[in-house]
């Protein structure tokens, strides 16, 4: 699974987020518009060998990024490769040209599993939980990350094959069907002998939430849209709020934690404070 987004996608979001646009940016590094607009564009297209490292670590700086991990993940050198434990499934389908993860996870002495986001193959994500239920104990409950179709439209699926499952979504992103999560900036929820804290990552909706489970090893983290592997969610509702909750709520996780993002591949908070341009030196 490659990562979910390129150099020009990184640069793009972060000029969008800081309101430079293409124009502001071409400004900040005193170069013409049509030059950044070139660069973004190869870069978009995953030619990123048309692009100076020159380019890359001024636009980086223009753009408050880490130079040197956006020149990394232009020139792949940032490729998480994690191995899940048996505990943790996903669930990969596709809508709208996009893959979305849906995750399953059945924390190691008992409590039920877990589902977090449903993406959109309902039929695929009951099988998945199934097999993992399969001799322990049954479907827990069922948390949403936010309320975009992509992450939801698998729920009917899911209701029908485990209609008494509990279902939880963020008040400020809620979902027909589902109760709401206390709202705060951590809350647990306990299901069973697992304890789910709540930690709100506002950014790409103004509700996005992401999960953090302590008592596993190691200790997972599922993120959403809030934070992928080498990248961020697109901050459709605040940029300022998305990188501030990253470094207030995620940031001060344990290095080992495994981060299940929305999209793209699994990684690690190490990881992502060394090679992630929006989260190097933000620690």
């Amino acid at each position: 699974m490659g990562l979910e987004d390129n150099a020009g996608d990184i640069l793009g979001k972060a000029a969008v987020g800081t309101g430079l646009g293409c124009a502001g940016l071409a400004e900040r590094l005193g170069v013409a518009k049509d030059e950044v607009a070139s660069a973004l564009e190869a870069l978009e297209a995953d030619e990123p060998g048309r692009v100076a490292d020159g380019f890359l670590r001024a636009a980086a700086e223009a753009l408050g990024l880490d130079a040197g991990a956006l020149v990394g993940i232009a020139r792949g050198r940032h490729c998480p490769e994690v191995d899940l434990p048996p505990w943790v499934g996903c669930v990969v389908s596709r809508h709208g040209g996009m893959e979305v993860n849906a995750w399953v996870v059945a924390p190691p002495g008992g409590g039920g599993v877990l589902v977090f986001d449903t993406g959109v193959d309902g039929a695929a994500l009951v099988d998945k939980v199934r097999s993992m239920v399969a001799g322990g104990a049954g479907l827990a409950a069922v948390f949403f990350t936010h309320n975009h179709a992509d992450h939801i439209l698998g729920l009917a699926d899911l209701r029908e094959a485990f209609p008494e499952v509990p279902v939880f979504a963020p008040a400020k992103d809620a979902v027909v069907g589902a109760s709401a999560l206390p709202e705060g900036d951590d809350v647990d929820v306990a299901v069973g002998s697992t304890t789910v804290r709540c930690l709100a990552t506002p950014g790409h909706t103004v509700g996005s939430t992401s999960f953090f489970l302590a008592g596993v090893s190691p200790p997972v983290c599922v993120s959403g849209d809030a934070l992928f592997a080498g990248s961020i969610g697109g901050p459709r509702f605040s940029y300022a709020a998305a990188l501030a909750a990253l470094a207030e709520r995620v940031l001060p996780l344990p290095g080992e934690t495994l981060i299940l993002p929305g999209h793209g591949p699994p990684t690690t908070l190490s990881l992502e404070i060394s090679g992630n341009p929006f989260l190097v030196g933000r620690q």
